[in-house]
């Protein structure tokens, strides 16, 4: 058995998948986040440790049988995070070979299947990347909720929430986002929420969470539009930016990610109309997925043969089916 392994890891959530592709066999683990700027090292390791050896005990295989590992993490964005967390690894599966990249290429390979390309990626954060034959990676964003993400979930949340308070004390335009806003929080008074954000465990995800009803509220609400307008016009940037400083024309549709994208499906026509002259493909497999074929290409060079890459294919949506059968029960 020769395992290859992709690791999604992000600061809510780590996403593990372990594939044979001769056998067509594979499993996914999830856990909890991985991200050592937010868990810190040592939770992080033993979470993705922890992950890994769950799915080799489903698939009744041993360490030795790991072949090839990318690991793609939130918060290795530095050349030291990513040596150190490699360093770590190593020390963890010795007879592995390791890769540790930004976690936005693992969706960029996912949606090319490791070809060079872009990829624009937004959910809670942003971030537009590319990655060119010679493996140069040249990042749009991608700076975090405090300096950064612009056109976010967070953003889209944030902006929301201000529009409403601003409107509730009447120094701001009429909005529908106070009703919004309090219904969200169940509460009568908009002002009610600041305590309900400060005072939660994780801020930046309670605010993101609002974005959604920004969003529902933009075909009947002038000030809800003009969020997700500029939210859309804030992923043009990131694409057409990233495309600059690569100073390269891909044969790959640009890939989209994240869940605004893949919640809100007349999304992909309103960044085309923006970027009339772009290709785009909306991301069909996980980024732990696209992580895997990442570790299959340092084992066997690119391009990639086309009978691995059917082999992926099979297994990644075999593994997705299973995973949304599960959650479809858990939510009955």
């Amino acid at each position: 058995m020769e395992l290859y392994v992709g690791i999604d890891g992000g600061g809510t959530k780590t996403r593990v998948i372990l594939m044979d592709l001769v056998s067509h066999r594979g499993t996914t683990v999830s856990g909890g986040a991985s991200n050592p700027n937010g868990v810190g090292w040592n939770t992080a390791l033993a979470r993705i440790s922890e992950l890994v050896e769950s799915g080799l005990t489903q698939l009744d295989a041993h360490t030795r049988h790991l072949h090839s590992l990318c690991a793609a993490l939130a918060g290795v964005s530095s050349p030291e995070a990513r040596q150190r967390m490699e360093r770590e690894l190593r020390a963890l599966f010795p007879h592995t070979r390791i890769e540790v990249v930004p976690d936005a290429l693992a969706a960029l390979s996912a949606g090319t299947e490791a070809r060079p390309g872009v990829a624009l990626i937004a959910g809670t954060g942003t971030i537009a990347i590319s990655e060119d034959h010679t493996g140069i990676v040249r990042r749009a964003g991608g700076y975090g909720y405090l300096v950064g993400d612009e056109g976010s979930g967070f953003d889209i949340g944030r902006r929301g929430i201000m529009a409403a308070l601003q409107s509730f004390e009447h120094r701001g335009p009429d909005t529908v986002l106070s009703d919004a806003l309090c219904r969200f929080f169940e509460t009568a008074d908009p002002r009610d929420v600041i305590a309900a954000i400060y005072r939660c465990d994780h801020p930046v995800a309670r605010v993101a969470a609002f974005a959604p009803s920004v969003i529902q509220n933009a075909a009947r609400d002038p000030v809800a539009l003009g969020i997700v307008t500029a939210a859309l016009d804030a992923h043009g940037a990131l694409v057409e930016s990233v495309i600059a400083q690569s100073q390269n024309e891909y044969d790959e549709p640009i890939v989209l990610g994240g869940g605004l994208y893949a919640h809100n499906s007349h999304w992909l026509e309103e960044l085309r109309s923006r970027l009339p002259n772009r290709a785009f493909r909306l991301l069909a497999h996980s980024p732990a997925a696209g992580a895997v074929l990442r570790a299959v290409k340092q084992m066997t060079g690119e391009p990639l043969d086309r009978t691995l890459i059917q082999s992926w294919d099979i297994i990644s949506r075999k593994l997705d089916m299973e995973e949304n059968g599960l959650r479809a029960m858990a939510d009955h």
